[in-house]
């Protein structure tokens, strides 16, 4: 096994050298700033992009960007808020596929809301039926105020399916973002 020490210098050697570092491009595109592995489009000789950290500042313990950028900015957990829709003020017109995205992406905020306002109706009767015993009254008032928000669940549920079905239609091999728009692949 007189190999085994010479694994780690390999490695590191390997690590090192040039070919293993990745070049990027940093390419305008129609207005749009796109991160590529391959020069720009009609720009043969360009020269990778390279994009030095800022120093730290006096005082400050250095760390590396990795762990910077994940200590400023942790994942949300659990469900996060959907994409806005497009500012009012752009003029540039959706086609059908892209109002079907933000439509959907509507109706699916609609729908966490009044899954949301379910829960909170839920607890609410627990709270004022607490300390009360059980009685035929409270089982019916319970009964009625599930049924009133399954039907506004389905509702809610109804549409988001209704809209991704006419996406689906529209788009059968479905659909990905070129630049800021949602397109049919």
């Amino acid at each position: 096994m007189r190999c085994r020490p010479l694994l780690p210098a390999i490695a590191i050697a390997l690590l090192l050298s040039p070919a293993a570092q990745a070049a990027v491009y940093k390419c305008d595109i129609n207005g749009v700033t796109r991160y590529q592995d391959n020069p720009c489009p009609g720009q043969k000789d360009q020269k990778p992009h390279i994009e030095d950290a800022p120093a730290p500042a006096a005082g400050a313990p250095s760390a590396s960007p990795v762990a910077g950028a994940a200590a400023e900015a942790p994942r949300p957990r659990g469900r996060t808020a959907p994409k806005p829709p497009l500012p009012e003020d752009d003029d540039t017109p959706l086609d059908r596929v892209g109002q079907l995205y933000h439509e959907i992406l509507a109706a699916q905020a609609e729908q966490r809301g009044v899954l949301d306002g379910y829960r909170e109706a839920v607890k609410a009767l627990a709270a004022t039926q607490a300390g009360r015993e059980p009685s035929p009254g409270a089982e019916a008032e319970r009964k009625v105020l599930e049924q009133e928000w399954k039907e506004r669940r389905l509702v809610a549920a109804d549409r988001v399916r209704r809209l991704q079905g006419e996406l689906r239609r529209l788009c059968p091999n479905g659909t990905m973002m070129v630049g800021a728009r949602q397109v049919c692949r």
